[in-house]
């Protein structure tokens, strides 16, 4: 509801013969202009209405709410409670429409200062209005304030904090419905986090435990909340999303490519109650996208938890007006930071506020979608029980790109060099941005997760064993991340590096890869995999326009002959060209497998079995590496491929030897080259090595990869290994996973160097499988 000055529409009940006016007012000309409306209203011109300030910028009235509480406390009649506060309205502006500097200062002219205010009221009146939050009988709210805090062990005394804090919900509200739901804000009152009674004594036992007084924990307590909690304003949020804006668009298209369907979805559930959205980290720019987006859709901004490290002089401060949560790095010693935290996270299901993290807790160097962090996710999950918020949804989001600025960097990291630390440079660096040198972004929406979809409600308590609290947390994140997965959109860049990978130095033809991307378009449109933008990849007009933007950026060389282009891979870029590869190469690994099961299937009497040993040996390798699905389920999904490739599948394979051949050469096109190459070399370097320690220990995996590293460009100078893009120390780390689960960086000094040169061997068959399926991608190609 609103009212400009010279209306008449003060809504309270006919009945109400005694109010009080509660003015949230940022300025004493504020609360003068809202003194003023009041006089001019009719109802009220038989008496004089009684105001009190109930923000700080109206000094001297702190203690007239607390006075009038006291007089009234027991007798409170039909004392009538009514919220008014002045806003400044901005007509005509449309968020991202204009330039970064129209963004910014939208937050000034919503939220003009003191002097401006005055200048604005003479000049343009019509900009001030006055806003009514709904009133309540004090009564009522007396009555609420004994159901909630005073039933929770809530002393008296705060009876005015509560009654402040219930009337700036409701002008919040009023505002909202002015403004849009996008300046829903998470309004922080410290007093409503930490005066918890099951906070108080967790607390008090941690002070007797350190032997120090409950002030001087509770005084700790409060700084760390202060630390890590947003501060959400209107005034932080306008500036915050204005400067994500521009990031965004400083190395990419202007617009952030949604699917109208799915962000409608995602509004439903956040109005349905809390949200926990767990967002890709391939770059920066993700979280940034999604706050845009929502932002611009006039959906609410969740809360983002991010590292205290980007916390930095003025970006920090900024940050959390728009919505940052800080967490330390490291608190699991900390007993009384982790209490704060755990109260914080339960006071935003409480108030049903939604919020964010990157899943994987850092960003992937390779493109592929890293194994979860489960810390975040236990304390939410935790707040979930105690809570008893059991339908709270985790929503992923996945977030791609035609290319991302900050692949550089990663090919630096990969190639074993250090890492630059971050701070405001790198905001900086995206600001400085020309314009969309790397195309388009593209965000999301994957199916929710909820903790009712893994577990009976029955079972889900804060008493549970900690073993079913441990399998609830890897289950919601796992799912999670399957169906991040799902969501990516396959983008025509993903699609071009993969095919080129697979011919490593040897270049294609327009035409040759037209008929390649068309065959994999073919593949992709049957699976009803996501597509980035439209359906129309594989014409050689758009495939042509890719490959320039590809040139541009210096990923792939295009040679100039009598018959046409050439294009391959840029030397020294195939890092760069395989992130892009892996963010969409999910979709096929189980299609990899089947192929390299098949190949060995095809030289045993026993098909059908070597078939299913090979693929559940090839899911086991590879574990650290790809997510998949349990075994049975993965073993139904083999089923499914094979029967899209022949339904009389099964029958074929059981008569074994050549007859197999049939559903190998049904594999168009054949894609395990393509999508396993790089990791199979890169395991065989580390492979080799183990082999060459003999019964020696890995005593520091540190130094292991730092060998290795050098091992590796060895071996693609001397060509043992397909292309440079296995020099690699994100795949040797993930390597050296599965050799250290399976016990192959010590042990028993008797079996380990035989164990070793098994491991070996099984990495050795599957390369040579591999350069059969070589073969026959090759074999295939015309150009």
């Amino acid at each position: 509801m609103a009212t400009r000055v010279n209306d008449t529409v003060l809504k309270m009940p006919a009945e109400v013969a005694d109010t009080i006016f509660l003015i949230n007012a940022t300025s004493g000309f504020e609360f003068r202009f809202v003194r003023k409306w009041l006089k001019a209203q009719p109802q009220l011109q038989a008496r004089k209405p009684r105001l009190i300030a109930i923000g700080d910028a109206v000094r001297g009235r702190a203690e007239e709410l607390r006075a009038l509480v006291d007089s009234v406390r027991h007798e409170p009649g039909n004392l009538w409670l009514q919220p008014l506060r002045a806003v400044w309205n901005l007509e005509d502006f449309s968020p991202g429409e204009g330039s970064l500097l129209k963004d910014l200062f939208a937050g000034f002219r919503y939220h003009p200062g003191p002097l401006r205010q005055r200048l604005i009221a003479r000049t343009n009146p019509d900009r001030i209005t006055v806003i009514e939050g709904q009133g309540a009988y004090l009564k009522d709210v007396l009555e609420r304030f004994d159901l909630t805090w005073k039933s929770q062990g809530v002393a008296d005394v705060r009876l005015p904090e509560f009654i402040r804090r219930q009337a700036l919900i409701a002008l919040d509200r009023a505002e909202r419905s002015l403004r849009g739901a996008r300046y829903k804000m998470a309004r922080l009152l410290p007093n409503d986090v930490t005066s918890n009674p099951e906070f108080q004594a967790n607390l008090g036992r941690v002070a007797g435990a350190q032997g120090k007084s409950l002030s001087k924990v509770e005084e700790e307590s409060f700084g760390y909340l202060k630390e890590m909690a947003a501060m959400q304003t209107p005034f932080g949020l306008d500036v915050v999303i204005g400067l994500q804006r521009r990031a965004c668009q400083g190395h990419h298209e202007k617009g952030i490519d949604f699917i109208p369907e799915e962000l409608e979805r995602f509004r439903k559930w956040t109005e349905e109650g809390p949200v926990a959205v767990l967002v890709t980290h391939k770059s920066m720019l993700d979280t940034m996208a999604l706050s845009t987006l929502l932002f611009d859709n006039n959906i609410p901004v969740p809360l983002g938890f991010g590292g205290i490290n980007l916390a930095t002089l003025g970006i920090g401060s900024l940050a959390r007006l728009g919505g940052a949560i800080f967490l330390r790095r490291e608190f699991k010693s900390n007993d009384v930071y982790k209490l704060t935290f755990r109260r914080y996270v339960d006071y935003l299901l409480e108030k049903r506020f939604a919020f964010y993290w990157a899943l994987e807790g850092t960003r992937s160097r390779t493109g592929k979608l890293l194994p979860p962090r489960y810390g975040l996710t236990t304390y939410v999950v935790e707040s979930i029980l105690r809570t008893g918020q059991h339908n709270v949804k985790f929503v992923p989001v996945a977030v791609a790109y035609d290319q991302i600025t900050e692949v550089e960097d990663y090919v630096i990291e990969q190639k074993g060099q250090d890492k630059t630390p971050e701070g405001a440079g790198w905001l900086l660096r995206f600001l400085r941005g020309t314009g969309d040198t790397h195309g388009k972004i593209y965000l999301r929406f994957g199916k929710p997760v909820t903790a009712l979809d893994i577990m009976d409600e029955t079972e889900l308590s804060a008493a549970m064993p900690q073993e079913s609290k441990r399998r609830l947390v890897e289950q919601i994140s796992l799912r999670t991340a399957f169906r991040m997965n799902e969501a990516t959109p396959i983008t025509l860049t993903s699609l071009l590096t993969l095919v080129l990978l697979a011919n490593g130095p040897r270049g294609r033809t327009l035409d040759g890869l037209s008929r390649t991307v068309g065959a994999w378009m073919r593949l992709v449109r049957a699976r009803k995999i996501p597509i980035a933008g439209n359906d129309n990849l594989d014409t050689p007009e758009q495939i042509d326009f890719t490959l320039r933007q590809l040139e541009k950026n210096g990923v792939v060389r295009r040679h100039v002959t009598a018959h046409g282009a050439i294009f391959q891979i840029q030397p020294d870029q195939y890092h760069k060209a395989a992130y892009y590869r892996n963010t969409v190469i999910h979709f096929f690994v189980t299609d990899a497998f089947i192929e390299l099961a098949l190949l060995a299937a095809a030289e045993s009497d026993e098909s059908e079995a070597v078939f299913w040993r090979e693929a559940l040996a090839l899911r086991d390798l590879f574990k650290f590496e790809f997510y998949f699905q349990e075994r049975d389920a993965f073993m139904e999904e083999v089923r499914e491929k094979m029967a899209g490739r022949d339904e009389r599948w099964q029958a074929i394979l059981q008569q074994g030897g050549s007859e197999v051949r049939i559903l190998i050469d049904k594999s168009i096109p054949m894609v395990a080259q393509g999508v396993l190459r790089s990791f199979v070399d890169a395991y065989q370097i580390l492979a080799n090595h183990l082999v060459r320690m003999g019964t020696a220990e890995v005593k520091n995996s540190k130094d292991l990869y730092v060998d290795l590293l050098h091992e590796g460009r060895e071996a693609f100078l001397l060509q043992r290994i397909f292309s440079e893009e296995s020099v690699s120390k994100s795949l040797y780390e993930t390597a050296g996973k599965i050799a250290e689960f399976r016990g192959l960086f010590a042990g028993d000094k008797n079996s380990l160097p035989a164990a070793r040169v098994a491991f070996a061997e099984e990495v050795r068959g599957i390369s040579r499988r591999l350069d059969v399926v070589l073969g026959v991608t090759v074999s295939r190609q015309t150009d």
